[in-house]
Protein backbone atom coordinates (compact mmCIF):
# COMPACT_ATOMS: atom_id res chain seq x y z
CA UNK A 1 0.00 0.00 0.00
CA UNK A 2 0.64 3.50 0.28
CA UNK A 3 2.55 3.68 3.39
CA UNK A 4 3.63 -0.14 3.57
CA UNK A 5 1.43 -1.25 6.62
CA UNK A 6 -0.98 -2.92 4.05
CA UNK A 7 0.02 -5.27 1.55
CA UNK A 8 -1.14 -5.04 -2.31
CA UNK A 9 -2.06 -8.48 -1.96
CA UNK A 10 -4.51 -8.62 0.55
CA UNK A 11 -7.00 -7.28 -1.00
CA UNK A 12 -7.32 -10.37 -3.28
CA UNK A 13 -7.82 -12.46 -0.61
CA UNK A 14 -11.04 -13.90 -0.06
CA UNK A 15 -13.96 -16.30 -1.85
CA UNK A 16 -15.51 -15.42 -4.67
CA UNK A 17 -18.26 -16.91 -5.74
CA UNK A 18 -18.88 -16.16 -9.64
CA UNK A 19 -19.73 -16.88 -13.22
CA UNK A 20 -17.28 -18.17 -15.79
CA UNK A 21 -17.66 -17.76 -19.79
CA UNK A 22 -15.31 -19.71 -21.79
CA UNK A 23 -15.11 -20.27 -25.21
CA UNK A 24 -16.35 -23.44 -24.97
CA UNK A 25 -18.65 -24.02 -21.80
CA UNK A 26 -20.11 -21.95 -19.06
CA UNK A 27 -19.81 -22.74 -15.70
CA UNK A 28 -20.98 -21.46 -12.00
CA UNK A 29 -18.17 -22.03 -9.18
CA UNK A 30 -16.00 -20.54 -6.65
CA UNK A 31 -12.41 -19.15 -6.60
CA UNK A 32 -10.22 -19.30 -3.34
CA UNK A 33 -7.54 -16.94 -2.57
CA UNK A 34 -5.10 -17.14 0.29
CA UNK A 35 -1.96 -15.40 1.41
CA UNK A 36 1.37 -16.84 -0.40
CA UNK A 37 4.53 -16.87 1.97
CA UNK A 38 6.14 -14.17 -0.84
CA UNK A 39 4.28 -11.00 0.07
CA UNK A 40 3.61 -10.23 -3.71
CA UNK A 41 2.05 -13.17 -4.22
CA UNK A 42 -1.26 -15.46 -3.26
CA UNK A 43 -2.17 -18.81 -3.95
CA UNK A 44 -5.43 -19.20 -6.04
CA UNK A 45 -7.52 -22.65 -5.71
CA UNK A 46 -10.66 -23.93 -8.08
CA UNK A 47 -9.50 -22.38 -11.21
CA UNK A 48 -11.81 -23.60 -13.94
CA UNK A 49 -13.73 -25.23 -11.22
CA UNK A 50 -11.31 -28.35 -11.48
CA UNK A 51 -9.35 -27.78 -8.34
CA UNK A 52 -6.15 -26.74 -10.50
CA UNK A 53 -3.86 -24.04 -8.34
CA UNK A 54 -2.24 -20.78 -9.46
CA UNK A 55 0.32 -18.66 -8.40
CA UNK A 56 -0.41 -15.32 -8.71
CA UNK A 57 2.17 -12.41 -8.14
CA UNK A 58 0.90 -8.86 -8.14
CA UNK A 59 1.85 -6.74 -11.16
CA UNK A 60 -0.10 -3.24 -10.06
CA UNK A 61 -2.57 -2.12 -7.71
CA UNK A 62 -5.51 -4.17 -8.07
CA UNK A 63 -3.77 -6.43 -10.69
CA UNK A 64 -2.31 -9.72 -10.52
CA UNK A 65 -1.03 -12.28 -13.27
CA UNK A 66 -1.20 -15.91 -12.51
CA UNK A 67 0.04 -19.53 -13.81
CA UNK A 68 0.22 -22.67 -12.94
CA UNK A 69 0.18 -25.95 -14.77
CA UNK A 70 -1.40 -29.64 -13.42
CA UNK A 71 -2.57 -32.93 -14.55
CA UNK A 72 -1.44 -32.08 -17.82
CA UNK A 73 -3.45 -28.99 -18.07
CA UNK A 74 -1.13 -25.59 -18.33
CA UNK A 75 -2.94 -22.22 -17.76
CA UNK A 76 -1.81 -18.17 -17.31
CA UNK A 77 -4.13 -15.67 -17.29
CA UNK A 78 -4.16 -11.99 -15.62
CA UNK A 79 -6.99 -10.89 -12.64
CA UNK A 80 -8.46 -7.54 -11.83
CA UNK A 81 -9.85 -6.30 -8.38
CA UNK A 82 -12.70 -3.68 -8.11
CA UNK A 83 -13.63 -3.73 -5.01
CA UNK A 84 -15.00 -6.72 -4.08
CA UNK A 85 -15.32 -8.03 -7.79
CA UNK A 86 -12.57 -10.33 -9.33
CA UNK A 87 -12.10 -10.82 -12.78
CA UNK A 88 -9.76 -13.47 -14.52
CA UNK A 89 -9.06 -13.20 -18.11
CA UNK A 90 -6.61 -16.53 -18.65
CA UNK A 91 -6.26 -19.47 -21.33
CA UNK A 92 -6.02 -23.12 -20.74
CA UNK A 93 -4.83 -25.93 -22.34
CA UNK A 94 -4.45 -29.52 -22.14
CA UNK A 95 -1.82 -29.90 -25.11
CA UNK A 96 -4.58 -30.27 -27.92
CA UNK A 97 -7.92 -28.54 -26.99
CA UNK A 98 -7.10 -24.76 -25.72
CA UNK A 99 -9.69 -23.09 -23.76
CA UNK A 100 -10.13 -18.94 -23.52
CA UNK A 101 -12.18 -17.80 -20.55
CA UNK A 102 -13.48 -14.93 -18.18
CA UNK A 103 -14.58 -15.94 -14.24
CA UNK A 104 -15.92 -12.52 -12.66
CA UNK A 105 -16.97 -13.25 -8.88
CA UNK A 106 -17.89 -11.47 -5.71
CA UNK A 107 -16.30 -12.07 -2.21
Amino acid sequence: GEDCKVLVRDQFIGTYVGTEQCTTGDDSYTVTIVANSDNVKVTMTNIYNDNYTAIGTVTGDNTISFNGSQSGATFSGTGTITGSQLKLNYTISDGVLTNTCEFIGNK
